[in-house]
């Protein structure tokens, strides 16, 4: 039963980062205003500091390494929106790789009992991280780029509770 439970979990992460890729290299979208803005900016938006030929240089290994920290046009890469001009560091840091980001797999009271199940039930050679209170109960783990997370850790009820709270 958990194995086949850890086969679903598996799908639907594919089925998520097939979501993900769809929708996530949206074009820049840039208005008159976004482009106006873009050409009168002084700083990046991102760390505030101002434009210079200074920032065009990094010291790497004792030697002046001249790269490309001009001004871009920082925006989402999933509604295209324009978020303001950035140098281009900031810009490449705060990209983000569809194939990294972690997926949630929430349980409630995943602590007090299931997670012990799908620890026993993964396969030897698995890439697997955990927080743990003791050997059998883990407050988080990872596997690969699913995040295991209880949702009875922000919630004090039981589910039977909570549901009862509604309408």
């Amino acid at each position: 039963m958990t194995k086949k439970f850890i086969e679903n979990i598996n799908r639907e992460v594919e089925s998520c980062k097939e979501v993900i890729k769809k929708y996530f290299n949206k074009p820049l979208i840039m208005t008159k205003e976004n482009e106006l803005d873009f050409q009168n900016s002084t700083s990046c938006h991102i760390c505030e500091k101002e434009y210079s030929d200074r920032d065009n240089f990094i010291m790497k290994k004792g030697k002046m390494i001249e790269i490309k920290n001009h001004p871009v046009r920082d925006h989402c890469h999933i509604t295209g929106k324009y978020h303001g001009s950035a140098n281009n560091c900031c810009n490449l840091q705060l990209r983000l790789d569809p194939e990294k980001l972690k997926i949630p797999v929430i349980f409630h009271n995943l602590k007090g009992y299931d997670s012990h199940f799908i620890i026993k039930k993964l396969e030897k050679n698995t890439n697997i991280s955990v927080i743990a209170n003791n050997f059998e109960k883990y407050i988080t783990f990872k596997i690969d780029n699913q995040q295991f997370i209880d949702s009875l850790q922000f919630m004090s009820s039981s589910l039977d509770r909570l549901v009862s709270y509604l309408p």
